[in-house]
Parts: C-alpha cells; structure tokens; sequence
C-alpha cells in the first residue's frame, strides 16, 4: 500500500501512531466500506495487537470524531475516506507516497521511522544540490560534507518535535527491521589541524564526539543512512494540491 509520507509524518508530529495504524489496517482490509460484527473485532484485534475490544473502539471513536470514518447508523456501515479527502482535511503539503508491505503490520511503527528519516535524507539532499547549483556552496549535511546521507538526531528531532533520544530510538529501530542501513562515520583525529582552536573548543565542550575505535580516538561523525524503502508519488493528491493552488511539493 502507498502510504502518504505526508500523513506519517502528521502522525509521528501528533503521537496519533496506535490510531492511525487502525485507519490504515481498515483501508487495507476493506473496500473502503465495512460493517463491523463480533469476529471482524476480534480478528482486528488480534492483527493490530490490541488487548481487548474496548482498545478497538477507543481508536475507532477517535477516526469517527476526526471524520477520517464515517458511519451511516441506519444501515450500520461504515466509511473510510480517502487520502484525497484526507489531504485536504489535514492541509497536505507534499505528495509523496512510500510502499508498504501490509503482510504484518506490527512492523508499522519502524517502518513510519524508517520512512520518515529516508523522506528527510532524501530533502536535504535535494537541498544540498539546490545549493550547489545555485553556487552557495553551503552543504546542510552538519559535516560540510555531502559524500555521504546524513541526518542528524538534532535534525529529526527538531522536525517531529520530539526528543533526540526518541529521534534516536526511532532511528535504531527503523535499521533493526531493515527500513534505513546505518553505519556510523569517524574522522580521524590526526586529520584535524592542530591549530584549528575553534574546532578543539568545541570537541572539548562535547566529549562525546571522540571515541576510541579500533584502539585510535576518533571523531563521531552523523551517521550515514541509507533508504531501503521505496517512494511513489499520490497522483490523486498532487492533483488535489494543484487544483488548490498549494504549490505542492515532492
């Protein structure tokens, strides 16, 4: 399923992650249209990992007061709206999708990391080779560097509004299930100029910038991450945003 980057990132923003895994579980297994009975629960919750019914409706109540679902009382079915409407309901800037494998979903979690920090590798590379071409020569990989993909803790952090611990925890699971690759980058210190005051000043005000590897003290640098999932564009959404006149964006 292609899953609006948009909406990940809105959810991770708003800590929504338990509810919107019912909105997207609801599309995958439906047409859209559902009516709910004691074995469709039970199933649901078995799949989503929910202890009991009443952890069911808390969500479900939640999607029909966003009016991300609709119900017709009447004939007792259900309405999930689409990510056209959703894009419109939730002000959607961008219109990129990544690809989601559905078969389990109790990897949803990582993967909306993993598919977040790709999205944000991918920005800044964009923006990196913005910059270059129109000869700023300023580089927003924290290095100076732009051989490698980068995205700082800091970064992530600051984007999603959350912790650096937590855009850190983010980060290790996204690799532990294989959605990014993550290998930290060292700079030897025997590169850096023994004069250069600034540089050691600051080195000393974060001594965790220097770590001992392979028996030689090194600088940590950001680690390099590699996107192992895939993007596609939500033509339904890019039409939605150029109709609205929203500038609308990768």
């Amino acid at each position: 399923m292609n899953i609006p980057v948009q909406l990940i990132r809105i959810t991770l923003e708003q800590k929504i992650k338990n509810t919107v895994k019912l909105y997207l579980y609801l599309k995958w297994i439906t047409s859209g249209h559902f009516i709910l009975n004691g074995h469709v629960i039970k199933s649901i919750c078995n799949n989503l990992g929910y202890k009991t019914p009443k952890t069911f409706y808390k969500h479900l109540n939640l999607l029909l007061k966003w009016k991300w679902i609709t119900l017709n009382s009447k004939k007792g079915r259900y309405r999930i709206i689409s990510y056209k409407q959703l894009a419109k309901k939730l002000n959607f800037r961008a219109y990129s999708g990544v690809i989601f494998d559905p078969v389990d979903f109790s990897k949803l979690n990582a993967f909306m990391y993993g598919a977040i920090i790709s999205y944000f590798v991918k920005y800044r590379r964009r923006a990196d080779s913005l910059s270059r071409s129109k000869g700023s020569g300023r580089s927003s990989n924290r290095n100076g560097s732009s051989s490698y993909n980068s995205l700082p803790c800091k970064y992530l952090a600051g984007v999603l509004n959350i912790s650096q611990s937590t855009a850190s925890e983010y980060k290790q699971l996204a690799h532990k299930h294989g959605f990014i690759t993550v290998v930290k980058k060292y700079e030897t210190l025997d590169n850096v100029p023994s004069d250069n005051n600034n540089y050691w000043k600051e080195l000393i005000d974060k001594p965790n910038a220097i770590v001992l590897v392979d028996g030689k003290f090194q600088i940590q640098l950001a680690d390099e991450i590699t996107p192992n999932v895939y993007f596609r564009s939500k033509k339904e959404i890019k039409k939605h945003l150029k109709l609205y006149g929203k500038n609308p964006k990768r």
